[in-house]
C-alpha cells in the first residue's frame, strides 16, 4: 500500500490509476483508523486490478462524501463514457451505525458537455448522466 504524505497546502491525494472499460464493476473503500489515518482502496472487480493509498495528512472531522465523474482528453459529449451508476454505497459512523447521506446534485455550469445531470435515488444509489447516446 502506497503511503502518501503531501504538504497541508497540497489538496491532491492520488494513487496509481486503475484502467476501466465500459461495463466494468468498480469498488471503492474509504476508511479512517487512529492507527493508519485514511485508507483508500479502489478496485476494478471485473479485472482484479486495484490501487490503494493511506495518509494521515488530513483529519477525519468535517469531511464530506462526493461521487465524481472525471474525464480526460474529451472534447465533446460523445467522447464521454455512458451514464455512471454508484450503487450499493454504505456509510457508517465510528460506532458502526448507518449514516444518513444527503446528496446534492451538482453539474459544473461551465462544462463544455451537454446533457449532464445527477439523479439521486437514495443514500446508496447515485447516477451521473452523461448525455451520451
Amino acid at each position: 500500500m502506497e503511503n502518501v504524505e503531501p504538504s497541508m497546502e497540497d489538496e491532491h491525494f492520488a494513487s496509481t490509476s486503475v484502467p476501466v472499460s465500459q461495463g466494468d464493476s468498480l469498488k471503492g473503500l474509504l476508511d479512517w483508523s487512529i492507527r493508519y489515518g485514511w485508507v483508500i482502496k479502489f478496485s476494478n472487480e471485473s479485472t482484479g486490478e486495484f490501487s490503494s493509498l493511506r495518509t494521515s495528512a488530513i483529519g477525519h472531522k468535517n469531511v464530506e462524501t462526493v461521487v465524481d465523474l472525471e474525464v480526460h482528453n474529451a472534447e465533446e459529449t460523445n467522447d464521454l463514457y455512458g451514464d455512471t451508476n454508484f450503487t450499493d454505497m454504505k456509510f457508517w459512523d465510528y460506532g458502526g451505525e448507518p449514516v444518513d447521506i444527503q446528496w446534492e446534485g451538482y453539474v459544473n455550469p461551465d462544462t463544455p458537455f451537454s446533457g449532464l445531470d445527477v439523479m439521486v435515488y437514495g443514500d446508496s444509489h447515485v447516477e451521473l448522466k452523461t448525455g451520451r447516446d
